[in-house]
């Protein structure tokens, strides 16, 4: 692929602007859809000369760009805008989770809109691959379930959940469902530890049954039942 022909625009950069700068008017650029993910950016010797900065200042700009997962960097390809995948999405929650100190109870306010949706969403979505994934994952709950394996049940707990997600087919709930797996499956093995909420357990295999018969509001109304049973720890 060529370097892309789009015209960047005219730099009217005051002197002292950073490459934090530099890197906001090529971010705005892909966001207005001026880049588009695959194009190529100019050379470094281009775009220093475009922005009036010199190329340390602008390959910090590109730094800037690439740490946060915008621009793919390669040594005989150049730099290209990357297509942003749903686990740099989730990156970000999971570091504003755990560098915020949100609350396990902000967490479960969360699951408590997005949970309901989400299982809505697959009841109308899923295809054949998702409702054998989600199969087998039941599957493997309920064996957990009987061997009380706590440990082992809170992380297949979570890939059912992340499954739902997925079976949605709304991209933002997948990505934002990926970023809270780690936290998501202290969470929940702490609430298994005890493995005392039998009827809370028993709605995973509901939700599965209203999500394969593709029946959205049975599917909504047993995951609310089941956020409402799922406690919420400060």
């Amino acid at each position: 692929m060529q370097s892309t022909s789009v015209g960047f625009p005219l730099a009217k950069l005051h002197r002292t602007k950073t490459s934090q700068g530099i890197a906001k008017t090529i971010e705005e650029m892909m966001i207005s859809g001026s880049l588009r993910p695959g194009d190529r950016l100019p050379p470094e010797r281009q775009l220093a000369k475009h922005f009036r900065v010199n190329r340390a200042t602008l390959r910090e700009a590109i730094h800037v760009l690439h740490e946060r997962g915008l621009v793919d960097r390669k040594n005989r390809t150049g730099t290209r805008v990357a297509s942003v995948k749903p686990s740099s999405v989730g990156a970000a929650i999971e570091r504003f989770y755990l560098l915020n100190n949100c609350s396990h109870r902000e967490m479960h306010e969360v699951r408590s809109v997005l949970e309901p949706q989400s299982a809505a969403l697959a009841a109308r979505n899923a295809n054949k691959e998702d409702l054998e994934q989600l199969k087998e994952l039941l599957n493997e709950l309920e064996k957990c379930w009987e061997e009380r394996d706590a440990r082992r049940l809170a992380a297949v707990d979570v890939r059912f959940h992340v499954a739902l997600a997925a079976a949605s087919h709304n991209s933002l709930i997948a990505a934002m469902f990926s970023g809270l797996t780690p936290t998501l499956e202290k969470f929940l093995y702490v609430q298994h530890s005890h493995l005392h909420r039998p009827k809370s357990f028993a709605m995973h295999r509901e939700i599965y049954e209203a999500v394969m018969k593709g029946d959205a509001k049975r599917a909504w109304e047993t995951m609310v039942r089941h956020m409402k049973t799922t406690p919420a720890f400060k």
